[in-house]
């Protein structure tokens, strides 16, 4: 029989989360001296040291207490199923749900699985948090996340991967530049135009391979991390963009019109995947999620292409 207790595994993880094992105790409604005594328990029980406790520096890690951590998660998701299995009738998912998104696929692919989530299994409940790719991944991997929506793109080793969909990059320009007379543009064409550029990962890196392919450089005027501050600009009239989402209408949020047109010759499109922990046990709240992504029809994730 095991010489740890669940208690102690969440007292870990929320230490883990907070770094403090005062801002822990807050969470878990214990006393300082309760958490202080469960990690303690827990450390005898392992035979490890699990944690490094400094008064003016919180409480991080050891890499072993790292190690355990994520095989904490894993306990304490399958106890929760354990749980809720006996609660609900058969069929029914209960359970808590963490994932994320890189930012610019948050409005047009994260936020329709959640809607299907939530008419589906109105017992699963969900956690989401929208950011750069690299944060999203490394997220899921230190198992923070369960989930996470990305581009199928310079991702880290230790994720499996399920596509979701292709989108292609495409040039957005602000209503009667000149360019707009034409189908399609090249980027030859747009290199000495003033880009706003959406600086962050991996968008920034894909719209300089796409420029370097052609063996020329953009002229960079204004750089951005938001999807729609972007789409703003170009809108102002300071410049043009290249983005791979295409929200439905072709509109700023100020209501200014937008011209969206293919590049030419046509650039190669970007996979959409959801990634897990490919060394993780995916909860069954994750799984059904994973399920849902698959069975979705294209045109629900997919704005029309350019």
């Amino acid at each position: 029989m095991p010489r740890f207790t669940l208690r102690q595994m969440e007292a870990l993880l929320s230490v883990a989360e907070t770094g403090s094992i005062a801002q822990a105790a807050r969470q878990l409604g214990l006393s300082a001296s309760a958490v202080t005594g469960a990690l303690n328990e827990l450390e005898r029980a392992l035979d490890s040291t699990l944690t490094i406790r400094r008064k003016a520096h919180g409480v991080t890690l050891t890499p072993t207490g790292v190690h355990v951590a994520e095989e904490a998660r894993t306990l304490m998701s399958l106890s929760e199923e354990i749980e809720q299995s006996t609660r609900g009738s058969q069929g029914d998912v209960h359970g808590r749900l963490s994932i994320g998104s890189y930012v610019s696929l948050g409005p047009t692919v994260l936020t329709p699985l959640l809607a299907e989530v939530a008419g589906k299994h109105p017992g699963v409940e969900v956690e989401f948090s929208t950011g750069s790719q690299e944060q999203m991944c490394q997220r899921v991997l230190s198992g923070d996340l369960d989930l996470a929506v990305a581009y199928d793109l310079n991702l880290p080793a230790g994720l499996r991967t399920v596509p979701l969909g292709r989108f292609t990059p495409h040039a957005v320009l602000p209503q009667n530049h000149p360019l707009t007379e034409q189908a399609t543009v090249s980027l030859r064409q747009l290199a000495s135009e003033p880009m706003i550029m959406l600086d962050i990962s991996p968008s920034r890196e894909n719209t300089f391979l796409l420029f370097t392919a052609e063996g020329i450089t953009p002229t960079i005027a204004y750089r951005t991390t938001d999807f729609e501050v972007s789409r703003s600009m170009v809108g102002a009239g300071l410049g043009y963009a290249i983005l791979t989402q295409r929200p439905a209408g072709d509109r700023t949020y100020t209501g200014q019109p937008l011209e969206v047109r293919r590049l030419h010759p046509r650039v190669r499109s970007l996979d959409v995947v959801m990634v897990c922990n490919a060394r993780a046990r995916l909860s069954r709240p994750a799984a059904v999620m994973m399920e849902i992504a698959q069975a979705l029809p294209a045109h629900v994730l997919h704005p029309s292409d350019p």
